[in-house]
């Protein structure tokens, strides 16, 4: 049970992780064209 516990929080971890490096990314295009 705690396992299984501990799994999901490690998925919904990189879950985030991979939603801030999404949100990041899509900054960074919006920079880039604003300056352009």
């Amino acid at each position: 049970m705690c396992k299984q516990g501990s799994r999901e929080r490690q998925v919904g971890e990189k879950m985030r992780e991979a939603l801030e490096v999404n949100l990041r990314d899509k900054e960074r295009e919006r920079v880039s064209i604003c300056s352009a």
